[in-house]
């Protein structure tokens, strides 16, 4: 995944670069070129996963090879080890039957 600046002046950047520099080079934040999208049954599939797996599904294509699935598993429990479950809100998928 590539990141942009918000001013649009500063060169594309990837993961890496963007996490050892902060903000970009003309001022502005860094954010993901394209928004990547989950497919229905990657959502659908979510229901039967841990709070961790779900974290790392949706994290993953920001950061690319930066970090191996079980290391980005790793970071995400030890920064939810202070926390309990029921401390993590559960949501609702928005859905078209309304």
């Amino acid at each position: 995944m590539k990141y942009v600046s918000t001013r649009g002046e500063a060169k594309e950047a990837s993961f890496e670069d963007i996490l050892a520099s902060g903000t970009a080079s003309d001022g502005g934040l860094f954010v993901p070129s394209v928004i990547p999208k989950l497919e229905s049954t990657v959502i659908d599939d979510m229901k039967n996963l841990s709070y961790i797996e779900i974290a790392e599904i949706v994290i993953s294509p920001f950061i690319g090879d930066f970090l191996k699935k079980d290391e980005l598993q790793k970071i995400i429990s030890e920064s939810l080890s202070s926390t309990s479950d029921s401390k993590i809100s559960a949501f609702n998928l928005p859905t078209d039957k309304v």
